[in-house]
């Protein structure tokens, strides 16, 4: 036995002979006890029924959930009477030889682990020999309920771990003679001699907080407005999903207390505030889940990008099938309007411009009551000054005058101003620094390195020398290298990973090729199987073809990434690099922005994005990259400097952070004149004094004096601006109408292209060119190809991101056929301005420049249209392939708001037909038995083309396919990614047999006859 054991038995022994109890206590005599039962017996009897409870109990623990922990052996026994039960009895005339001893335990009570030696265990007591000590002669008369017996849970035990059973004594006691009082009596006296169970205060408190938090459930769950659950009151099955899917077992600590804040359980809207990689996410998702599966109404998720949107998507499919709700992508021209109403609810996964359109639709429809949470990715973009910002505060000011219960929740890097937002969301502010891995950040300048303090320190004292670098660099290399990149990088590859941050996309490129080509080159036998099948898989992605940078990088285990690659490469590289078959990222800031890719040290190779000097949160942003949640215990960054920016970065590092301010008044007030004409065409500012009240909730309100901005005269501005443009309409409101006394208050009423134009998400100066080319289209619109058409739905917003190149122009009018020609001639392009501008020659022509580059960027969608590859037509035209990509996805989204703007003009009956079934083969440019594959998130043509060679030609054939058999069918393609693939399909196909089953009901429903009185017959006579 063990000194400390020892010890232990040592003590009792002692306490025995003492007559103590663990408490330090003495035993109650026996004459004390029955002393105390004469006494609560003679004064606890009221005409023959008992009245309160025994005087040594301190609290009834049973009511209140806590652990047993009572002052002594005589209390727990009394503490074992059901009072009710006795009185129940006694009250309905029942035999009085009844005696309830039932043993209870508090049912959410957690153990205490002790250390108890054998002979100690021995001591213990259960249910059964309870009842042999309250009445050792009667066998017969004991009855173990064991349906009532009650499982030990981890922090709550007795001293020997021993389960505790309730005792229910028989109704017939033949033994015990006497009166209902002798009985009782004799009863406490036997249940004085056992000892109390041991708990310490620690397991009391836990089990307190426990039976809490289990009361508060039980509660809301009787009330029978929503469901809750043991995880942050969700069901055990999405922890399990979690567990599953994520490998989270456990949240971090700032993520505890940020779901059981006391305004997040009352649902007040919410904004938090973390470093980057602190783990905001699953915060949103939890609260998410929690208002689907327990609420019962439907979220939307607001997401920066598309192919976050997408990402997000397809790793939220599994949990919607687990937990059986719906998700649905909202992004480029993806996402029903208005949306289908289902039975079970759903999480719409929006881009900020389709957020705002649904949130429109809903409104008109009156169906934002079934809408319950708004989480907002990224909030701080409210500010960034483009159009992007200015919906995203259009789209919070609707939710926000509603005044429906629904709740904001707002996920945002750290501002100056953040107060800001506070207000503007009504909302509650949790901010914290938590970093899973501690975050190192230092300065080069020349070859010296220095640290920076995290402190808040004086200007000499915010860097200190940490080394100076001496590495083995030739003449050639110093040239090639004068910032010591591959240096830097050679300390921590290939065992860790590192990300180099370049200022441009071809400085991306060119890093990585530099690295290779220094690098030592037994870095290319590292992982030559997983690399060898990532280049197999960018091959078939490419249909054969792939880009010469990549081919010469990868085999070391280095990439670029920027927005000049296709979707499915930087999805390969991503996957590539999470999984350690990569090593080494060169890419833009646009990274940092998007997926979460840490690393082990992070590179910023200048402090310039382009020609501009990086602001506080974008450094904040790639420096968050730093460290490996789980893999490493700190993370390294590092920025790399000239002298001439010394004192810039001095004010980077140790200055304010960025602030966010409205971005209603970009671009010329754009931003006011589009919110104005939706709460206009949506009927929420029907006169001018409404327009008034409703911009008193806008954030440029809550600023106006900082932005020094007047709003009446700015509002009233608008106001006019949008009549100029012919889309309202203004009235002088009829004082017999209304209560309104004041004269100045005008009716506001859209016209009809003005509802196209909101309806159809247009930008509002566009408006009015983009009814007048679909007019002069009609006339004279040629059907015999798709290029009239594609001309029509070519963005605007891009015209000013291409230079065409004229020899490449030149050749495809001279090719063309005659329809084709034709259609070039109606548009307003001739073939001898492009043969002067070919050759350089002037031109006295008088040509619209903007129309001529639109037809560009049209004569590419076309070839794309013609099902030519992505790099064909890069190659064709010199672009980067990812700029095609962008362009039509840009332009599928386009003709999707073309689409809705003709179905609210009658005179643009035509284009009806015509753009519906258009709309969706652009999305996918590809032969029609694709289409179906290409629905599910991810998959786009390469991989269609693969699952449909493979036989996979449905969504059935995928929706009921083996993830690993699928993965084993299709080259290069991972289990993982096969099992999301799946759990798409599943998804999609699920939604359409229930829209189905929606749509039979309907048909087949009896029709409502309106009731028809009498009266009203004589009425209508």
């Amino acid at each position: 036995m063990s000194l400390g054991l020892r010890r232990k038995v040592n003590q009792k022994r002692a306490r025995e002979k003492t007559g103590l109890t663990p408490q330090g206590k003495r035993h109650p005599t026996k004459k004390q006890c029955e002393k105390e039962a004469d006494i609560w017996c003679d004064n606890s009897f009221i005409n023959g029924k008992p009245k309160g409870k025994p005087p040594m109990l301190k609290k009834n623990v049973f009511e209140s959930g806590d652990a047993v922990n009572l002052d002594d052996s005589t209390d727990m026994l009394l503490a074992n009477v059901d009072i009710s039960a006795i009185e129940q009895n006694h009250s309905s005339q029942s035999d009085l030889n009844t005696v309830n001893g039932q043993l209870k335990c508090a049912q959410n009570s957690k153990p205490i682990q002790q250390e108890c030696d054998t002979n100690l265990k021995s001591e213990s007591f259960s249910g059964e020999e309870l009842c042999k000590e309250i009445l050792p002669n009667d066998k017969e008369s004991i009855k173990l309920n064991q349906n009532a017996e009650i499982e030990s849970t981890r922090n709550t035990t007795v001293l020997a771990d021993e389960p505790v059973k309730c005792a229910i004594v028989s109704e017939t006691t033949p033994n015990i003679k006497g009166s209902f009082k002798d009985r009782l009596k004799k009863t406490l006296q036997g249940n004085a001699k056992n000892e109390s169970p041991v708990t310490n205060k620690s397991a009391t408190l836990k089990a307190e907080n426990l039976q809490k938090a289990m009361d508060e459930a039980n509660d809301l769950s009787q009330s029978g407005k929503f469901s809750v659950g043991p995880f942050y009151g969700l069901p055990q099955q999405v922890q399990d999903l979690l567990i599953q899917h994520r490998g989270i077992s456990t949240l971090y600590d700032w993520q505890h207390e940020c779901l059981t804040l006391k305004q997040v359980k009352a649902r007040q809207n919410l904004i938090y505030s973390l470093p980057t990689s602190g783990g905001k996410t699953l915060v949103a998702e939890i609260l998410i889940f929690r208002e689907i599966l327990c609420y019962h109404r439907d979220a939307i998720l607001i997401l920066p990008f598309v192919s976050i949107v997408q990402e997000k998507v397809r790793t939220l499919s599994s949990f919607a099938i687990g937990l059986d709700f719906h998700v649905e992508e909202y992004a480029g021209s993806k996402g029903p309007m208005p949306p289908r109403k289902r039975k079970t609810h759903c999480l719409y996964i929006c881009t900020i411009e389709k957020a705002h359109s649904l949130i429109n639709c809903l409104i008109e429809l009156d169906r934002l009551k079934d809408l319950g949470l708004v989480v907002v990715d990224e909030l701080h973009m409210i500010g960034e000054g483009g159009g992007r910002g200015a919906v995203l505060e259009m789209t919070i000011m609707k939710v926000l005058h509603s005044a429906l219960s629904i709740q904001i929740v707002g996920m945002s890097a750290t501002l100056s101003n953040i107060n800001d937002l506070v207000v503007f969301l009504h909302a509650h502010l949790y901010t914290n620094d938590f970093r899973p891995v501690e975050l190192k950040e230092y300065v080069k300048l020349s070859d010296t390195v220095y640290s920076v303090n995290p402190l808040d320190v004086e200007t000499e004292e915010k860097l200190t020398h940490e080394r100076t670098l001496i590495f083995p660099y030739k003449e050639e290399m110093l040239k090639t290298d004068p910032d010591h990149i591959i240096g830097l990088v050679s300390e921590v590859l290939p065992q860790y990973s590192c990300l180099v941050f370049c200022s441009t996309k071809k400085n991306c490129e060119n890093v990585a090729l530099m690295i290779c080509k220094y690098m030592p080159k037994n870095l290319a036998n590292i992982k030559i199987v997983e690399r060898k099948a990532l280049i197999a898989g960018i091959k078939s992605d490419g249909n054969g073809t792939m880009c010469s940078t990549l081919k010469k990088t990868l085999p070391y285990g280095v990439a670029y990434h920027h927005s000049g690659l296709t979707t499915d490469e930087r999805k390969s590289l991503e996957e590539a690099y999470s999984d350690g078959t990569l090593s080494l990222l060169c890419c833009t800031s646009t990274l940092a922005a998007g997926v979460n890719l840490p690393a082990k040290r992070v590179i910023i190779r200048s402090p310039y994005l382009g020609q501009q000097f990086i602001s506080r949160s974008q450094y904040k942003q790639m420096v968050g990259r730093a460290g490996r949640t789980g893999l490493d215990t700190s993370g390294e960054s590092i920025l790399v400097i000239n002298k001439k920016d010394k004192f810039k970065v001095m004010d980077l590092i140790r200055g304010s952070f960025d602030k966010c301010n409205s971005s209603l008044l970009y671009d010329d007030k754009k931003g006011l004149r589009r919110l104005l004409l939706t709460t206009i065409g949506l009927k929420i500012t029907p006169t001018t004094e409404s327009v008034y009240d409703f911009m008193r909730c806008s954030l440029l309100s809550v600023q106006s004096q900082k932005l020094e901005v007047d709003m009446v005269p700015t509002i009233a501005g608008e106001i006019q601006s949008l009549h100029d443009l012919g889309l309202i309409k203004m009235y002088q409101c009829d004082p017999m109408a209304g209560a309104s006394t004041n004269n100045t208050e005008q009716t506001l009423e859209v016209t009809n292209i003005g509802r196209a134009v909101f309806k159809g998400a247009i930008d509002v100066d566009m408006g009015q060119a983009l009814y007048q080319d679909l007019c002069r289209g009609q006339k004279s619109l040629v059907v015999d190809n798709y290029l009239h058409l594609l001309y029509l739905v070519t963005p605007y917003d891009m015209v000013q991101q291409i230079r065409p190149s004229w020899m490449t122009y030149f050749d495809i009018l001279g090719n063309m056929s005659e329809s084709e020609a034709k259609v070039a001639e109606l548009v307003g392009v001739s073939e001898g301005y492009i043969a002067r501008k070919t050759t350089g020659a002037r031109c006295k022509q008088v040509v619209d420049e903007k129309v001529v580059n639109r037809f560009y960027l049209t004569l590419i969608l076309y070839d794309l249209w013609k099902q030519q590859t992505i790099w064909d037509v890069a190659t064709k035209y010199q672009l980067p392939r990812g700029f095609i990509q962008n362009l039509l996805s840009a332009a599928a989204t386009f003709a999707s708001c073309v689409y809705h703007f003709c179905l609210e003009l009658e005179e643009l009956w035509s284009y009806h037909d015509l753009l519906g079934p258009f709309v969706k083969k652009l999305s996918y440019c590809t032969t029609a038995e694709l289409i179906p594959l290409m629905e599910i998130p991810g998959v786009k043509q390469a991989r269609a083309r693969q699952l449909y060679n493979a036989g996979y030609k449905s969504l059935q054939d995928i929706a009921h396919a083996i993830p690993k058999d699928l993965a084993i069918s299709i080259e290069n393609l991972p289990q993982k990614q096969a099992k999301q693939i799946v759990d798409a399909a599943s998804m999609i196909l699920k939604e359409k047999a229930e829209a189905l089953r929606e749509e039979a009901d309907e048909i087949v429903a009896m029709p409502t006859v309106p009731h028809v009185t009498l009266n009203d017959l004589s009425h209508d006579l």
